[in-house]
């Protein structure tokens, strides 16, 4: 059941889905009635929309007329299908970033509602495995799932939504499932990005948060080994993972360096170092020294073939995190590379009288800035009868707040004659118009429509 506050005659309609149904697909291609389609990423995200969660995204209509199929994309947590009882869509007004007291904009005023449980399905098998996100809980899962689904939903003429070009709405979508502690559904993200960020919220309170792509943290561990004599002789040692012939030696420095291929190099990411390692004397009845630091290429090395190897020193950053007498013992440091994220980085050691038999690097790299996300979605004019209506009355808030078509009475599909002729109602027309008139003309202009309590109220 729908509830719809139209604006158009003195009498709100309420429609069940069970009439004027019609199944229709959308391709890329095909005619829309928004900035344009947003497509899903197949290496991107469902992002978790079971009640009670909500999730929305803004689009600007590109032509006047009449909102008459909604298509979306999703999928399931881990791949498991579950039974989708009913979506829950509506479109609301905009609340733009510099009037919102959050800071980014949001959905405003609900202009209509549909509860849906009746559309047509299509599998989608991407070759790539996608992610699972749920703002709530902020669980995060990549490659947690393969096949994802188009969702058709054709409404029925008498549901049919006007919309005026050059307005942006906000698409709203939630879905209810049989068993929400077995399976969750989710509304897949975009490819496409534009405006503004979608938002999130929960049934009862709509307080909407702003929504970025998660932070993937790549996260790579390798150990390694170092063993230096009494006289500051290397020994041997070694390191999983590491470059070539593991340790080298850098005579200008004095430094014994292992190297270990990180990530590319990027300006819009950061790399955390943590150095856990234990330590003790090579001679236990002699002292030891070491100096035990990290090292990283610089933003100007980027070559992944090799890291900066002895000769190339001006290439290294460094930050040494001890230096001291050798005291036994286990240990463990944390070092920020804030401007960049390197593509190597290097546990480095100089010393006498020590051994590392355990030790692990692990770098961890994280997104510096968020990264926007939109949602999947296209909005048509449908498939169904053609909307023959040319020109809208502009709104007003008294009894039009939608606007009016200028004395076309086509309300449900049974108002035409047997060659599909549509007829036309003069003395409603008539009224509609005087409803009109008052309301353009009135000095104190209330909105006298019926409160339909939604899920946020």
């Amino acid at each position: 059941m729908k509830r719809f506050l139209p604006g158009l005659t003195a009498a709100l309609l309420v429609v069940g889905f069970g009439a004027y149904w019609v199944v229709a697909d959308w391709s890329p291609g095909d005619g829309h009635k928004m900035h344009f389609p947003q497509l899903p990423d197949e290496t991107g995200w469902a992002v978790n929309a079971t009640q009670p969660l909500i999730l929305a995204d803004d689009f600007m209509c590109t032509e006047t007329g009449w909102i008459k199929d909604i298509h979306f994309w999703g999928a399931w947590k881990n791949g498991v299908e579950g039974q989708i009882q009913q979506f829950v869509l509506s479109l609301h007004s905009d609340i733009p970033a510099s009037q919102s007291s959050t800071g980014y904009s949001m959905p405003g005023e609900t202009l209509a509602e549909w509860y849906v449980d009746t559309w047509n399905t299509v599998p989608i098998d991407p070759p790539t495995m996608e992610g699972w996100y749920d703002p709530l809980t902020g669980e995060v899962i990549p490659n947690d799932h393969t096949p994802y689904f188009q969702y058709n939903i054709i409404l029925p003429e008498a549901e049919w939504f006007p919309q005026d070009s050059g307005t942006i709405y906000w698409l709203n979508i939630s879905a209810t499932v049989a068993d929400p502690t077995v399976t969750q559904w989710g509304w897949k993200s975009s490819v496409d990005h534009w405006n503004d960020d979608a938002v999130w919220a929960e049934w009862g309170t709509l307080s909407w948060m702003e929504m970025y792509e998660p932070d993937v943290v790549d996260t790579l561990v390798n150990d390694f080994n170092i063993f230096m004599a009494f006289d500051g002789t290397f020994q041997g040692g070694g390191g999983g993972g590491a470059y070539g012939d593991g340790w080298y030696y850098y005579p200008a420095s004095d430094w014994w360096n292992i190297w270990f291929y990180d990530h590319p190099m990027s300006y819009d990411r950061w790399k955390e170092v943590l150095l856990q390692f234990e330590i003790d004397l090579m001679d236990p009845g002699s002292t030891g020294w070491i100096d035990i630091a990290v090292n990283w290429s610089t933003d100007v090395w980027t070559d992944s073939s090799m890291p900066p190897l002895p000769g190339n020193d001006q290439f290294i950053g460094r930050g040494i995190v001890y230096s001291g007498p050798v005291m036994p013992g286990i240990y463990g440091y944390t070092w920020d590379i804030l401007e960049y994220n390197p593509e190597w980085v290097s546990v480095d050691v100089r010393g006498n009288n020590f051994m590392i038999p355990n030790g692990a690097i692990t770098h961890i790299c994280s997104r510096r800035n968020p990264v926007s996300m939109d949602l999947s979605f296209v909005i048509t004019g449908g498939v169904s009868v053609p909307d023959t209506c040319n020109f809208y009355k502009s709104p007003y808030l008294d009894y039009v707040p939608q606007g009016m078509p200028d004395f076309d009475m086509k309300q449900l599909a049974s108002w035409t004659d047997a060659n599909g002729r549509w007829s036309h109602d003069g003395p409603a027309a008539l009224a509609n118009c005087l409803w009109w008139f008052d309301s353009k003309f009135e000095p104190s202009p209330v909105d006298p429509r019926p409160f339909y309590p939604g899920p946020g109220n």
